[in-house]
């Protein structure tokens, strides 16, 4: 004989559980997106602004400190956070290839849960400047 609830026509949906289970993994995913954008979108306002101090003009003329000066006026204009310009900021001459290598090296941590962080290891933060 068959029970009446072992039928498909009886088992519809999520059972109390599967709704926990489901509606947890968003909950994390969702605190996983919240932790990852700042880091992100911080990231990419350093490159930008990286970028467009390659572009601009005369930056191959300028010295170390006018080129710390001017990226640190762009963060502060700009709200880029986790970046102490003074101490993070690498300028390499390369004389012989005619070019300099503006970098910029930094870490971000994120606090996720507890004693759970998200760390963000940004090392590849290059541009590179002919010189004349």
């Amino acid at each position: 004989m068959i029970r009446a609830y072992t039928s498909p026509k009886y088992q519809r949906g999520l059972t109390i559980w599967g709704w926990i289970l489901t509606l947890g993994l968003i909950a994390f995913f969702a605190k996983v997106v919240l932790a990852l954008y700042p880091m992100v979108f911080n990231h990419f306002k350093v490159k930008s602004h990286l970028t467009n101090l390659a572009k601009q003009q005369g930056a191959a003329t300028m010295s170390k400190a006018e080129i710390i000066d001017n990226l640190r006026k762009r963060f502060e204009v700009d709200n880029v956070e986790f970046i102490d310009a003074a101490k993070q900021i690498k300028i390499e001459e390369k004389p012989k290839e005619k070019k300099r290598i503006i970098r910029i090296e930094y870490e971000v941590r994120q606090n996720f849960l507890g004693n759970f962080f998200i760390v963000g290891d940004y090392t590849d933060t290059h541009v590179e400047v002919a010189t004349d």
